[in-house]
């Protein structure tokens, strides 16, 4: 991915391990989960915004967990979501992968109940077929 051509790899054991470690209550210390997301959305590390490099005719796969990682999925399809379509991209345009590695895949009524009713309504939710 030439996003991460400049990423120093010595730091990839430290990033990791605050995905791993991160438990329940940290993300209960986070007070405002949807306007850190949305300001990380909005200057994300080592490149552009979506805003500058999106336009109305581009497509986007979204991929994102399943139910069996601890996260706030709702919070971040909401904040991803409006943000992309700011920059101009249709919904029609915006497909959202539900990353299952091994796992089964999620029923409609799952599918809703960890990504939003209205997520699953108004988008392309699959999940991916390994």
């Amino acid at each position: 991915m030439p996003q991460l051509a400049d990423f120093n790899v010595t730091l990839f054991d430290k990033v990791r391990s605050i995905y791993i470690d991160f438990t329940a209550p940290d993300a209960q210390k986070i007070k405002d989960i949807e306007s850190i997301t949305r300001e990380a959305i909005r200057k994300p590390a080592g490149t552009g915004n979506l805003r500058a490099n999106l336009g109305s005719s581009d497509t986007v796969a979204v991929m994102i967990e399943d139910q069996t990682r601890y996260s706030p999925k709702k919070v971040i399809l909401k904040v991803l979501i409006e943000e992309l379509e700011a920059s101009g991209l249709e919904r029609k345009n915006i497909t959202i992968v539900v990353s299952l590695g091994t796992h089964r895949k999620l029923t409609s009524d799952e599918l809703g109940d960890v990504y939003g009713k209205d997520i699953v309504k108004n988008y392309s939710v699959v999940n991916h077929d390994f």
